[in-house]
Formats: structure tokens, sequence, C-alpha cells
């Protein structure tokens, strides 16, 4: 893997906190405030997804 130097979002240094992976085919690194925002992110937009789903009145095929 690619050897990152800093944050792929805010661009701070590295440290021993930051959190490596791959964004599909893209190597990334995040500090630990983007990382932390990008789940809260996620964690948003899936709460919004399942009250769309509760709204809409559809059933998800594996609550049948």
């Amino acid at each position: 893997m690619m050897e990152l130097k800093e944050c792929t979002i805010c661009g701070s240094e590295v440290d021993d906190q930051f959190l490596y992976g791959n964004f599909g085919i893209m190597p990334v690194a995040f500090c630990v405030w983007c990382q932390s925002s990008l789940q809260s992110y996620c964690d948003q937009m899936f709460e919004i997804r399942e009250d769309l789903d509760e709204d809409c009145g559809c059933k998800n095929k594996k609550d049948e």
C-alpha cells in the first residue's frame, strides 16, 4: 500500500491515530477528526435512509 504523509481530506500531517485504507483503488489516510466526521456522515445517511423506507411503506425483502 502506498505510504501517505497527510490526511486525504484536510491535509494534516500523519500521526499515530491515522486510519489507512483504500477507497476503491485509491489509497486514503484519515486523521482522527476527518475519520470521525466521515463516520458521523455515514450514520446520518443511514438514519435518513431508514426514515425514507418507513415513510414510503416499503418493506425490505429480508423483513418479509
